[in-house]
């Protein structure tokens, strides 16, 4: 038999089967066509948990509030402008000062503290901010402890080393449900508050 007469006969076996309403698969005579390569980039990556900047609110810590830093001398701080004028600290021996965060809510008086000698030492947190590690008002004790490992709790609150900023630390107030209330960045040893 000649190639020629076993094409034609498989095309008209193949036509008469699809005529037939038979499911029969057409085979062809040409190559497959080589398989498209595979795209060079790679699968896009899972996205991260939102920080507490993404998700719109605002953040205290590692160093400061935006502009406003640990450490800062009084002039400086009050040049970044958000800050009220200074309150005297009655009952502190070492001349600090107490501001208030600008702009916000009178009810709130988010405490900022100020030593002549070691510039701004403790910066208090509002209701909706948080931590770099999203640690908040509402956090449950568990989850600071999950994420500061090295917490410690005394008669002054429960503080935490802050990380990326060796020289500071976190102090939560917590409520009798072990729920963050608030919490403040403050200079590790400042002389203003206890």
């Amino acid at each position: 038999m000649s190639r020629a007469y076993l094409v034609v006969s498989a095309l008209t076996l193949a036509a008469v089967a699809a005529g037939c309403g038979l499911d029969a698969p057409v085979v062809s005579m040409r190559p497959a066509p080589a398989p498209a390569p595979a795209p060079a980039s790679s699968p896009p990556a899972a996205p991260a948990a939102p920080t507490p900047a993404a998700a719109g609110g605002k953040v205290l810590g590692p160093n400061g509030y935006g502009a406003l830093t640990l450490g800062v001398p009084r002039a400086d701080a009050v040049r970044t402008g958000l800050l009220t004028p200074a309150n005297p600290v009655a009952t502190n021996p070492a001349e600090c000062t107490l501001h208030h965060i600008a702009g916000r809510p009178a009810a709130e008086r988010i405490g900022v503290y100020v030593s002549p000698r070691q510039g701004v030492v403790q910066i208090a947190s509002a209701p909706d901010w948080r931590t770099p590690e999203n640690i908040g008002a509402g956090s449950t004790l568990t989850q600071v402890r999950a994420a500061y490992p090295d917490l410690v709790q005394d008669v002054n609150g429960t503080t935490a080393t802050v990380p990326g900023n060796p020289t500071a630390v976190y102090r939560f107030m917590l409520d009798p449900q072990g729920t963050v209330v608030e919490f403040s960045l403050e200079l590790r040893g400042q002389e203003c508050t206890n």
